[in-house]
Order: structure tokens, then sequence, then C-alpha cells
């Protein structure tokens, strides 16, 4: 996150980002959107509170809807509870970069 921090600092030129929080398959699909929710939300916060401001910034869950390796394997799951970060407006726009 720190390096997040650094890069809008850094770069004013990108004036949004959007954050995406992710689960796993395990448990009930509305939980983990809600989970999700959360997850990015406090990354969004967190970002604000070391000087981002919240205008650049939105959050989104996907709860486990957008798995990036399979839910099979406990090494899989892991990589799907994450964030990402998806430029909105600014170089590189929707394109997107984790």
């Amino acid at each position: 996150l720190v390096s997040i921090v650094k890069i809008l600092t850094e770069q004013p030129e990108i004036k949004k980002m959007r954050v995406e929080g992710h689960t796993d398959a395990q448990g009930k699909a509305k939980a983990n959107k809600k989970l999700s929710q959360k997850r990015a939300a406090a990354v969004v916060k967190w970002l604000t509170k070391f000087g981002i401001s919240k205008k650049r910034l939105s959050s989104e869950g996907w709860g486990q809807e957008r798995p990036g390796a399979t839910n099979n394997t406990d090494e899989g799951r892991r990589e799907n509870r994450r964030v990402e970060f998806h430029i909105v407006e600014g170089p590189g726009g929707e394109g997107g970069a984790k």
C-alpha cells in the first residue's frame, strides 16, 4: 500500500483509481461479497489516512465472482483473497494495474 501512496502522490495525472476486493469461493457468496466490499473500503480508508484524496478513489467488492486462480487448492484460494487497483482516469485508463 505504501507503493500505491507513492505512485498516486508522484503521479497526480492519475485522477481516479478503483480499489477492488476479492475473496476465494469458500463460504457463502453473499458473505463473500460483503467481505470483499469491506476489504476494498478498508484499503481506501488507509490510503486517505496517508494523504490520498478520497475524490481520487472508489471501491468495489466482487466477492468470489472474479477468481484470479483456481479455488480447488490452498494456493489458488490464497491468490483469490486479494485487492486489485485499476486506473479509471489517467494514463493507462481502464486497462487497470494490479
